[in-house]
């Protein structure tokens, strides 16, 4: 344990992930009481789940490299407190307490005047924005600082080019994959045209992220 984070010498995300999830577990648990005896309007309650809950699980995940199958886990913990907040049944008992009317809920409480942008997000989306935002950062960083070093190449957008590699199946890499996801986002372009050349991609998108246009 470093820093409120597991480090692992096999970079086991999931083992990092699970421990935050059994902790917030145990925060939850203790606020069932709030949840569902206070007198407090559900919109408050969602920003103290936020405030309280979200803060913890997702501390220092924007750095991590996050498969599918976790954000999952991310999202289906979300929902489950939600849920307790909104007092709605699961699918199992109730069909059409979808995640979708979970979520459009939760946002048309937390915000009744409907502000473009301010909606309840998954807490996958949460963590993928804020990973956008660190790689945003470290573009603008000089090519002195640390972590520009470890993580772009100098004077570039482009990750670090590692020739020495493990042996076995290639793991996914947080930097291609933040970028992959910024450029979709920003509709900069499709999938297919950054699969074709993602080093273009990065060059195209250097520039808007140098003057904050991104």
């Amino acid at each position: 344990m470093y820093l409120g984070s597991i480090v692992s010498s096999t970079h086991n995300t999931r083992k990092e992930v699970c421990s935050k999830l059994s902790s917030c577990f145990a925060v939850m648990n203790k606020l069932n009481v709030f949840w569902s005896k206070s007198n407090c309007p559900p919109k408050f309650k969602i920003q103290v789940f936020d405030a309280v809950v979200r803060s913890k699980l997702v501390y220092g995940l924007e750095a991590t490299q996050l498969p599918k199958y976790l954000l999952n886990k991310l999202d289906s913990f979300q929902l489950k407190g939600l849920r307790k907040i909104l007092k709605l049944d699961t699918t199992f008992i109730n069909r059409s307490n979808t995640n979708q009317k979970v979520f459009q809920e939760s946002s048309r409480l937390r915000h009744p005047d409907c502000v473009p942008g301010k909606d309840v997000q998954p807490f996958s989306t949460y963590v993928r924005n804020k990973q956008q935002s660190l790689y945003k950062h470290i573009v603008r960083l000089t090519d002195d600082d640390p972590l520009r070093q470890s993580t772009l190449e100098p004077s570039s957008s482009v990750p670090c080019i590692i020739t020495n590699k493990r042996v076995g199946r290639p793991r996914g890499k947080w930097a291609w994959d933040v970028i992959e996801s910024l450029y979709l986002d920003s509709g900069t372009g499709t999938k297919a045209s950054f699969k074709l050349d993602p080093v273009a991609a990065c060059n195209t998108m250097e520039p808007r992220i140098r003057n904050r246009l991104l």
